[in-house]
């Protein structure tokens, strides 16, 4: 069987996501097997036709594709996104269909099962049978229990493909977008001056999304529109983790990357996104936006403000992205003001509801609310939490500063209350007199300190 490995790191073959491939390859000599690496190369297959078309050949001549990469900032990385839009726009899908595929794809398991998700649907759209994934934490292969799953993880997707087992289809096919929006020019703006509004889009291929844009902006009377189209980003995270001592990027002084990020969310109070879904995410600009925003590591950018997200195309046909949405807008402990898609396919209802997301994100701005967290941003900041303090502290000392700094520390046994009081009072619940005792009481105590502030009120 000849097996293809799609790999997506930018660190080409020293990436930790390779060794797993290598694994393979060296516990199962009898299959042929070829790696392209489209994550270090994605610049020339990118602009070489040749280069592109060599890529597609491989996919073409193989029985078995394995996407391999990195979770980057909730997804795959940028180039594993463009070269996915590579295929769509140069008509390729035709080498995937009816390939057996899988997926290895290493993280500290902060929201790796969005990155699982899209690359498994965009599988799906390509008319591959994609069998399954493994998503392992980066350094698991030192673990017997790992190695021996990953060998039996191996040995059921190839079973699969030579005895070309049945594969059910686990996502819809979205719809493609074919609302075309022309504002109906700007309402009466928020009364909100103090407010730093910015608007970032991708304007790339579709006039719609400026034109929403702009719309949002004419809400406003302090607003500034960025168009990702225009702003030169040289190229996607390197994987190099430079900027883990103190927040500096390769790129800082090549490129605009910096003093965007800086102007459109650091410095300001509402943010909103505009952009139209392209092969379940949104554009890779976009995708290259987020990755980049990695230099500031895992402290939060949109601490306090307020986001609006505002979607062309159908988005309730592709949950994964609102939960992209919700999980990067709560662990970055920012307010999620609304989510509006086009797809009513309605100029005035889509502009009604852009209104309607303007006038609530200036409300929470000026109430300066933030609404709780679900378990997206609550255990988010507790993986990071947990791993910045432990060993990827020896890496990210600008994060471990940073959390140590701002008590992000918060570990529950370091309250002396928890060390001492909780671990008697479990113990004296063992007491049969005194659990009966509590039971009794139980659903009076537990809303004693609630009841109060209610009276209170």
């Amino acid at each position: 069987m000849k097996i293809l490995v799609l790999h997506g790191s930018p660190k080409g073959e020293d990436s930790v996501t390779m060794q797993y491939s290598k694994f393979l390859m060296k516990k199962f000599p009898e299959h042929q097997w070829a790696v392209e690496n489209i994550g270090s190369m994605i610049n020339a297959i990118e602009k070489d036709a040749a280069r592109f078309d060599a890529v597609i050949d491989s996919v073409r001549g193989a029985d078995f594709i394995i996407w391999s990469f990195p979770v980057y900032f909730l997804l795959v990385p940028y180039q594993v996104k463009r070269f996915v839009e590579l295929v769509f726009e140069r008509n390729s899908i035709d080498a995937f269909k009816g390939k057996y595929a899988a997926a290895i794809m290493t993280s500290i398991h902060y929201q790796d099962h969005i990155a699982k998700n899209y690359i498994y649907a965009v599988s799906e759209d390509m008319g591959m049978n994609y069998c399954a994934s493994f998503t392992p934490e980066m350094n698991d292969l030192m673990k017997d229990n790992i190695r021996k799953g990953l060998l039996t993880f191996a040995t059921n997707i190839f079973s699969d493909c030579e005895l070309k087992n049945p594969v059910s289809r686990a996502f819809n096919t979205p719809k493609e977008n074919s609302f075309v929006y022309n504002s109906t020019g700007a309402q009466n703006a928020v009364n909100d001056s103090s407010a730093r509004v910015r608007i970032i889009y991708d304007s790339t291929g579709n006039s719609s999304v400026k034109e929403a844009a702009l719309y949002i902006a004419s809400r406003y009377n302090n607003a500034v529109a960025g168009d990702l189209a225009e702003v030169n980003i040289k190229g996607g995270c390197l994987g190099c983790l430079r900027c883990g001592l103190k927040s500096e990027c390769v790129y800082d002084g090549t490129d605009d990357y910096r003093a965007f990020h800086q102007k459109m969310i650091m410095d300001a109070d509402i943010v909103f996104f505009v952009g139209e879904i392209r092969d379940r995410y949104f554009s890779s600009k976009f995708k290259l936006f987020f990755d980049r925003s990695f230099y500031r590591n895992h402290m939060p950018s949109l601490s306090g403000k307020q986001t609006g997200w505002v979607v062309l195309g159908e988005l309730s046909s592709i949950p994964n992205i609102r939960q992209f949405i919700e999980a990067y807008s709560e662990v970055s402990q920012a307010n999620i003001a609304g989510i509006v898609s086009s797809e009513s396919n309605d100029q005035q209802a889509f502009s009604n509801d852009i209104d309607l997301l303007s006038e609530r994100a200036a409300f929470f701005y000026k109430e300066k609310f933030i609404a709780p967290d679900t378990f997206l941003g609550n255990g988010g900041r507790r993986i990071f939490r947990d791993e910045i303090w432990s060993f990827m502290r020896v890496i990210f000392s600008a994060d471990y500063k940073f959390y140590k700094k701002n008590k992000k520390f918060d570990f529950p046994t370091r309250k002396l209350v928890n060390r001492t009081v909780i671990p008697l009072l479990a113990w004296l619940m063992r007491i049969p007199a005194l659990r009966n005792g509590m039971n009794k009481n139980l659903k009076k105590g537990m809303i004693a300190g609630l009841s109060k502030i209610v009276n209170e009120a």
